[in-house]
């Protein structure tokens, strides 16, 4: 082939136009399988976000916040998790999980949300509280002096 094609101006047109026509071919056949409703869906031509918001503006609808969609649901019982961890500072996300029929890393991802991390065996704010701070300082003081 790059022989034909070295040989002169002539064969390197032919050569050119041939690649040219082959390109065409596969690229009307690319296209026929993208409008193919029934083609496997990897040979259909996909959605970008940029053309579903064009069409949704086209639309007269600019509002930017999406529809509501059904997925999992959110747990109800965020208050009861805060509330096992009040009364019992020791007790394990798994145990909180088993009391409440939820799934233990749901536990942790709430705890976390809110800031809660375990030290020790125990839950505490990841946040230190006014009194805790003020703790903080005054022993703090305490080793200054003593020292």
């Amino acid at each position: 082939m790059v022989e034909a094609m070295l040989q002169g101006q002539q064969s390197w047109l032919a050569v050119s136009s041939f690649c040219e026509s082959v390109l065409a071919q596969k690229e009307a056949a690319e296209r026929v399988r993208e409008e193919d409703a029934n083609a496997d869906p990897i040979r259909r031509r996909r959605t970008g976000v940029a053309q579903i918001w064009f069409k949704r503006f086209q639309s007269g609808n600019f509002d930017i916040k999406d529809a509501h969609r059904s997925g999992r649901p959110v747990t109800d019982k965020i208050d009861a998790i805060f509330e096992k961890v009040e009364q019992d500072q020791h007790i394990s996300s798994y145990d909180v999980a088993g009391e409440l029929g939820i799934d233990h890393k749901t536990v942790l991802a709430h705890l976390k949300k809110a800031g809660y991390t375990k030290k020790l065996d125990i839950w505490v704010p990841h946040e230190l509280t006014k009194r805790n701070l003020m703790n903080r300082v005054l022993i703090c003081d305490s080793l200054l002096r003593r020292n």
